[in-house]
């Protein structure tokens, strides 16, 4: 006789991804926000910082065509700046 060993396929009872996360997971889950939070200020400041430089630069030049150049740039970050903001206030008041 053969000496075959017949196994069944065991199919383990699926739960809600939800009721898997455990505490540790949240928190870490925060914290990975939290750092996301602060790369996104971090870029924010940088913005800000360029936007001052090119009103500064524009200051300094009398080439129109720089001048209109630099003015784009700033309509552009000024955007950037805003929906930086609006996002990280969303998020902030999302973690409260």
């Amino acid at each position: 006789m053969d000496e075959r060993q017949f196994i069944s396929e065991f199919h383990a009872e699926k739960k809600p991804l939800s009721d898997e996360i455990s505490p540790e997971e949240l928190v870490f889950d925060k914290a990975i926000k939290s750092e996301e939070t602060e790369k996104k200020k971090d870029l924010l400041q940088k913005m800000i910082n360029r936007k001052e430089e090119l009103k500064s630069k524009i200051k300094g030049t009398k080439d129109e065509e720089e001048i209109k150049k630099h003015k784009l740039t700033i309509k552009r970050l000024e955007e950037l700046i805003e929906k930086i903001e609006e996002n990280i206030k969303g998020k902030d008041e999302k973690q409260d």
